[in-house]
């Protein structure tokens, strides 16, 4: 499920959301924390989203 969420494209359009909507939205989506941490790191490279809060890093690679 997480891999279809990852492969779907939208022309244009990025989505915004915090780190913690998007990790939850991913844990409710089915995987295993690496296929979660794998996705969201996916999406903030491909610019499918971009992050807004506190934790909004451009490359969460720093933190993880």
């Amino acid at each position: 499920m997480i891999a279809a969420m990852m492969t779907y494209e939208r022309p244009a359009a990025v989505r915004t959301t915090t780190l913690l909507d998007l990790v939850s939205e991913l844990v409710d989506a089915g995987g295993s924390d690496r296929e979660v941490v794998t996705s969201v790191l996916d999406l903030i490279d491909r610019g499918r989203v971009r992050l807004v809060g506190q934790i909004r890093e451009p490359d969460l690679r720093v933190r993880i």
